[in-house]
């Protein structure tokens, strides 16, 4: 595995994968959010956030930590393993929950802290109803061409490692 795609939720773990995944194999991450977001939660425009999806692909070794649905098109085909990390929501909003108070000034991208409002909060309660299913309908169409590991606990996740380290 040299360029590994992490999805799943806010909340499910995607950030604590992502780290020991580095700490293990020496890959690059990119966090997608950091790459996204422009200061004061400021979306870019469709074309531009392709383009730059684009770019970040272009490196032969990467991790990348994030979504963003529109652009799996564009990712998945280049990446090695996706890893989806499909937490259950309670768990996911535990998590947020968590970090918000342990670390209340958490910087997504650039001039943007971390939130724990309506939406984002409503967001990570719909999301097994309103993403996971195209994410595993996507994922389940390259189940023959691409490693996909699809964790639901933080023990599997811990056990997944495990296996990398042998």
């Amino acid at each position: 595995m040299k360029r590994i795609l992490v999805l799943g939720s806010g909340g499910a773990g995607k950030s604590t994968i992502t780290e020991e995944l580095h700490k293990i194999l020496r890959l690059p991450i990119i966090r997608l959010d950091e790459h996204y977001w422009h200061p004061g939660w400021v979306r870019p425009e469709h074309d531009e956030w392709e383009k730059k999806v684009q770019e970040l692909i272009q490196n032969n070794e990467w991790i990348i930590d994030g979504n963003y649905q529109s652009t799996l098109y564009l990712r998945i085909p280049r990446a090695d393993a996706v890893i989806f990390m499909d937490a259950p929501r309670l768990v996911c909003l535990a998590r947020l929950i968590r970090r918000r108070i342990t670390k209340p000034n958490t910087i997504v991208a650039p001039g943007c802290v971390e939130r724990l409002d309506r939406k984002f909060m409503s967001y990570i309660w719909n999301y097994r109803k309103t993403h996971r299913p195209e994410i595993m309908e996507i994922l389940e169409k390259y189940k023959n061409e691409k490693q996909i590991h699809i964790i639901r606990s933080e023990r599997e996740m811990w056990k997944f490692l495990k296996t990398l380290k042998n």
